[in-house]
């Protein structure tokens, strides 16, 4: 990755780091990576399928805000997007077989 990229899993699938094989990581992994207007690509890591989707400003962006109670910076991811995973590969005589589509709207947030 990059300064301005991170690598996550999709959606609400869960990464166990202890567990975690090349296969999990290759399936369910997306890349976000900020520009200098902190807005948001989302790119597949490995065999997943992804798609950005229009939310209109408020969302694939990245955003630092201070927050109400306190100077604490919040740093927050705003995300829109589907992605599928491959049920199975393209051989060579078929094509790849795919899972159905899981749309995604979250907000992320940083633990520091």
């Amino acid at each position: 990755m990059t300064k301005n990229s991170v690598r996550l899993y999709a959606g609400s699938q869960t990464q166990v780091i202890s567990t975690a094989t090349v296969e999990d990581i290759e399936r369910y992994s997306i890349i976000l990576t900020v520009d200098e207007n902190n807005k948001v690509q989302i790119t597949p890591y490995g065999t997943i399928e992804v798609e950005q989707l229009d939310g209109g400003d408020e969302w694939n962006k990245y955003e630092e805000a201070k927050t109400y109670t306190d100077t604490k910076i919040v740093k927050r991811f705003y995300l829109y997007y589907r992605y599928r995973t491959i049920r199975t590969p393209a051989t060579s005589t078929q094509p790849a077989v795919w899972n159905n589509w899981i749309t995604i709207k979250e907000t992320l947030r940083r633990m520091e």
